[in-house]
């Protein structure tokens, strides 16, 4: 999976390129739980390697929503410097039938998780 952002994007002013506006920033997670960062004509390198294979991928009000298999959401800024916040769904007051997130979707200022089982969060 993969998300893009524009070449006008915070995540671009983070890498400090000169940039015209053909450029895009890709970012596309695995399931060996990389995350890498692609320009459209080059590789960049890294954002990060968690341990389990990384489901969907939005951006939201935070910056940019990660989550993988396992049911964690990585909450990132905007610039893509830091994790910001983790949701880990298995510490949630409520039950819900399956930990593995298989999308994510920002509206409305909310992030809505769905789960294989149906769950929607």
């Amino acid at each position: 999976m993969a998300i893009i952002a524009d070449y006008n994007n915070a995540f671009f002013d983070s890498l400090g390129m000169e940039v015209d506006s053909f450029r895009h920033i890709f970012l596309t997670g695995h399931k060996d739980g990389k995350v890498h960062l692609w320009r459209s004509d080059a590789y960049i390198g890294l954002l990060t390697d968690y341990r389990d294979e990384v489901t969907c991928m939005t951006k939201c009000f935070e910056g940019l929503a990660i989550c993988t298999w396992r049911g964690y959401i990585y909450l990132w800024e905007e610039t893509l410097k830091t994790c910001t916040k983790i949701i880990e769904l298995s510490s949630l007051p409520f039950k819900i039938l399956s930990f593995n997130i298989t999308a994510i979707d920002y509206n409305q200022k909310r992030l809505l998780v769905l789960s294989i089982e149906g769950d929607v969060i």
